[in-house]
């Protein structure tokens, strides 16, 4: 059986690639303290900001790097997108540093990245041959990536991800959190911004058959292949779920205010298309923003 590390495999991504991958790989989560196993998943301990990972005399067959400190879960300071930056890069160099310690090469490294590579691109189309934008964004995935270059592996990845559909994190339940109280959802500004979205098992799926298929491999956008604009998405929730809601705007002003900078990440606009996926035959079993939402809220995935 193949061994895999997954970094950030505590994560909304990886608790969920950690399941899919256990039926048929030896799974190790680094972690910084000891977790406790779950059948084919286990963990290593490992210390980032020391390039120190505890692993013993093992070594994996396939790394995924998802480690990163969330983009919106704090107000950008100077300190929180310095810690954004670090968190990543951090992550993966010390990654580097192990590998060269024990002078080993594995087969497939995967690293996250994200489509904020693309910066705020209004109706552009957008597939993994665009140039990067600007804008903090553009540059903190750019330092990712960098850092992704440094690893040696036989075969190679930059998974660039969209928004990820998943009731139990990420940008859903924040879309959702008036609903229960106000009967209201918001759409962001205009709501003219187009979202590049991507439910959670079909971007496992990317991961998976990225693994297998020898020809995936570079730049690779995980994201549906029907990106919605903002107010659409927000009036599709709405007709999915079980009671009459509002759908109301927060004014890109307000947003400004309150978020400052971050509000880039509700505001801004990318038109991102999978391009190298839909060439390598890949099946999204949801490629639609409502049968998507529709399977995420009928199943709390």
């Amino acid at each position: 059986m193949k061994t895999v590390f997954i970094a950030g495999g505590t994560g909304l991504i990886g608790k969920r690639l950690s399941q899919l991958l256990s039926g048929d790989f030896q799974v190790y989560i680094l972690s910084r303290r000891p977790l406790p196993e779950n059948g084919n998943i286990k963990s290593v301990v490992w210390k980032p900001e020391e390039g120190v990972i505890e692993a013993g005399s093992l070594k994996p067959d396939i790394i995924i790097n998802l480690a990163g400190t969330g983009i919106a879960d704090q107000r950008w300071s100077a300190k929180r997108k310095n810690e954004i930056i670090q968190s990543r890069t951090q992550a993966t160099l010390c990654i580097n540093t192990w590998l060269q310690t024990i002078n080993h090469v594995p087969d497939i490294y995967l690293g996250a990245s994200a489509i904020g590579y693309y910066g705020d691109r209004a109706m552009e189309l957008l597939d993994e041959k665009s140039s990067p934008g600007s804008g903090f964004l553009s540059t903190s995935v750019k330092l990712w990536e960098s850092a992704h270059s440094t690893i040696s592996a036989k075969k190679k990845a930059n998974i660039r991800i969209g928004v990820v559909l998943s009731t139990r994190g990420g940008a859903l339940p924040k879309m959702l959190m008036t609903v229960k109280w106000l009967r209201l959802l918001s759409y962001f500004g205009s709501g003219q911004q187009m979202v590049s979205w991507i439910h959670i098992d079909d971007l496992c799926q990317v991961f998976l058959k990225t693994i297998q298929q020898d020809r995936l491999s570079g730049i690779i956008n995980a994201v549906s292949p029907q990106p919605v604009d903002n107010k659409t998405m927000t009036r599709q929730i709405a007709e999915v779920l079980p009671f009459f809601t509002w759908t109301a705007p927060a004014p890109a002003f307000l947003l400004k205010m309150v978020l400052g900078e971050m509000s880039h990440v509700v505001l801004d606009s990318a038109r991102v298309f999978p391009v190298v996926l839909l060439e390598n035959g890949f099946d999204f079993k949801f490629p639609s923003f409502k049968e998507a939402f529709n399977d995420l809220w009928s199943h709390k995935i």
